[in-house]
């Protein structure tokens, strides 16, 4: 898949950021001399409680890429997978090791 140019973005759009994890753009500035700076809500930071991020796209210019809401859904349902067994991981080794838990 080919990367986004830096001037084609547009606030409101969908990211792959890297082509790893989803993002939607927040706000763009572009500084006097052309430089753009991508103010981005990432689904991670999301789950961490974490507030929008900059992004400054001088320093990777090729590595935002397009995104569709199926991106972002299959994120979220990957996350939420992950979060399920690692809770049942702990409730499982807590029940193995206190055995009038696991009544």
């Amino acid at each position: 898949m080919a990367h986004l140019e830096v001037e084609s973005i547009q606030v409101g759009q969908i990211v792959k950021l890297h082509n790893a994890y989803c993002a939607v753009v927040l706000n763009k500035y572009i500084s006097a001399d052309g430089g753009v700076i991508l103010r981005v809500q990432t689904l991670r930071n999301v789950w961490r409680g974490f507030k929008a991020e900059l992004i400054d796209t001088t320093v990777a210019p090729n590595g935002i890429y397009p995104a569709t809401i199926d991106d972002i859904n299959a994120e979220v349902g990957h996350h939420q997978a992950t979060i399920a067994s690692g809770l049942d991981a702990m409730m499982a080794a807590i029940k193995s090791e206190t055995p009038a838990l696991a009544d």
